[in-house]
């Protein structure tokens, strides 16, 4: 739906009670230039003032209309002194009324050159006069204020554009975490954890790091490259610590590395949640000492990669690896496969599958990982979507008229 109208305030308000409080009330000197011309031209007060001044009644009304236009006159007077001037009376208070010809002007001082509040403030500041739609019309000021645009809240002005990953290792994304206590791991400090992400099956890997440098990402990344292969591309916000010596290896080792642009912040939004996922898990097996983070931090990677992600499915491992990693509690009360393999194991050694079995045990793991793909595939495009349903439900096409 196209709007003539954009943004909705400045953002100088934004909390209960704040605001200066001498704009509490809007000074009616600004309208002293309402002259007895003005109600007599105006198109919302000339038959009225004309029945309060004269008595003169507006002509081919009948009997009800002109009934009905006494009692909506018995809610205004007129005020005394050398400028005569109309009243509207709502709930025993008087308003001054406004003509059209002074709105623009009125609206000008209270608004532009009373700070840029919000529309409702505005209305506490006009409180003391009256036009009728002055609501609307304050609300559509607010809104049209090309000075709140921009210094005002961004809004979404753009339809979401859809990032599609067809498969594993398509693209990762990377971030730091910290800083933590300091934590001893394998003889050193670390301080922070550098977090990737594979964007297909949001499986993660987090390594613990002395600190958020370029050198520490260029140590971790061969560990992800050398044992998965190198992905795609690489997707980063712009944070100091992904300098060009980053870039540089990454390029050198033939992916892409592509920076989020400054202040988008939901464009790094999966990473994003990792990092508070990670942070939760660490923040719940810790106990009581806080420096003992660093050996718990891959214990804590496969317990993230081992839960099932509910609008996809499945887990992580089952999406990038094909199965689902052991642990305690599998080992504890073991499956028949596991129990019947060991039983096998152990009173035989030197064991093997059947070359056929073993074929058809193979293509039938590749067979269920390709399924588990496709299905993956087609829930996260579902996923993304309503997500970008969501999101254009909230598009303004912003059109702009000189005022």
């Amino acid at each position: 739906m196209t709007q003539n109208r954009t943004f909705l305030n400045h953002c100088a308000i934004g909390k209960k009670g704040s605001g200066p409080r001498y704009l509490d009330m809007f000074p009616l000197e600004v309208f002293r230039n309402v002259s007895e011309l003005n109600y007599t031209n105006s198109v919302w007060f000339k038959d009225i003032y004309k029945y309060l001044d004269e008595g003169i009644l507006p002509k081919d009304l009948g009997i009800l209309e002109a009934a009905a236009f006494k009692r909506k006159c018995s809610r205004y007077q007129l005020g005394k002194g050398l400028q005569p001037s109309s009243y509207y009376i709502l709930n025993g208070v008087s308003k001054k009324c406004i003509p059209e010809s002074n709105v623009s002007e009125g609206l000008y001082k209270a608004y532009d050159l009373g700070g840029h509040f919000l529309s409702r403030i505005l209305l506490k500041i006009l409180k003391g006069i009256y036009w009728p739609g002055m609501a609307k019309d304050a609300v559509d000021y607010c809104l049209g204020c090309l000075q709140c645009v921009n210094f005002g809240f961004a809004t979404r002005s753009q339809k979401l554009s859809l990032v599609k990953i067809a498969a594993p290792m398509d693209c990762f994304s990377i971030d730091f975490i910290g800083p933590f206590p300091p934590s001893m791991l394998e003889n050193f400090n670390c301080s922070h954890i550098l977090l990737v992400i594979d964007y297909f099956s949001r499986y993660i890997w987090a390594f613990p790091c002395k600190g958020d440098t370029g050198a520490e990402v260029v140590r971790c990344l061969p560990s992800i490259f050398g044992k998965f292969g190198v992905p795609v591309g690489l997707y980063s916000d712009p944070g100091a610590h992904f300098r060009k010596a980053n870039k540089d290896y990454v390029v050198g080792a033939g992916a892409v590395w592509v920076t989020s642009p400054v202040a988008a912040k939901k464009a790094t939004g999966m990473i994003e949640k990792a990092v508070q996922i990670i942070q939760q898990v660490l923040g719940k097996t810790l106990d009581e000492d806080r420096g003992q983070w660093a050996p718990l931090v891959e214990r804590a990677e496969l317990e993230v990669n081992r839960q099932s992600i509910e609008h996809l499915g499945f887990s992580p491992c089952e999406i990038f690896l094909g199965f689902q990693p052991a642990l305690e509690l599998e080992t504890e009360y073991p499956s028949y496969h596991r129990e019947a393999l060991q039983a096998v194991m152990n009173t035989d050694l030197a064991f093997q599958y059947d070359t056929e079995e073993e074929e058809d045990c193979i293509i039938r793991f590749i067979s269920n990982r390709e399924d588990i793909l496709r299905y993956v595939h087609v829930r996260s495009d579902k996923a993304k979507l309503r997500t970008k349903e969501r999101h254009d439900l909230g598009v303004l096409e912003k059109r702009f008229h000189p005022g």
